[in-house]
């Protein structure tokens, strides 16, 4: 497993470009990890050190768009992530393509990776499979209202 440090600014991303790489010996990490400024913040992630993410629910990106948009501001391969996701990389293309659905092992593993709540990639993938359920229905909004409704009736009786 290697090690990719990146800084936690969009700043320092910007003037380094790239992560600093380093094989995963003790000696040659702690190496590398000394020559990275010490009051910077950075997270660490399957061997990986990332900067915190930050998700907007409103902003209108689908999850594959979103998911590649992560592993692209962590300059990470598709074969790494899926690799870490244990699953093929095509897998992971398509669900970047919007052209496979996501699993809730799948979900949880890329929060894991990029540190992000678990619970806003969920909302982010459900609202998008309720979309493209109900785009094309004629009473698509009148179908959510009341479903929303039986939610809150079906929590009361809990």
């Amino acid at each position: 497993m290697a090690h990719l440090v990146f800084p936690d600014t969009q700043a320092n991303a910007q003037k380094t470009k790239r992560a600093i790489f380093c094989q995963r010996t003790d000696k040659t990490v702690n190496k590398k990890l000394k020559q990275i400024d010490t009051n910077k913040n950075y997270f660490l992630a399957f061997g990986q050190n990332l900067p915190k993410q930050n998700m907007s629910k409103t902003d209108n990106i689908t999850f594959g768009e979103y998911i590649r948009t992560l592993r692209e501001n962590a300059n990470l391969p598709l074969r790494k992530v899926a690799a870490e996701l244990d699953i093929d990389t095509s897998t992971l293309s398509k669900i970047e393509k919007n052209d496979r659905n996501a699993n809730e092992q799948i979900i949880d593993g890329i929060s894991k990776i990029f540190h992000i709540d678990k619970s806003e990639l969920k909302v982010r993938y459900l609202s998008d499979k309720i979309t493209y359920q109900l785009q094309d229905e004629e009473n698509g909004l009148e179908i959510l209202k009341v479903a929303e409704e039986k939610i809150k009736y079906h929590r009361k009786l809990k």
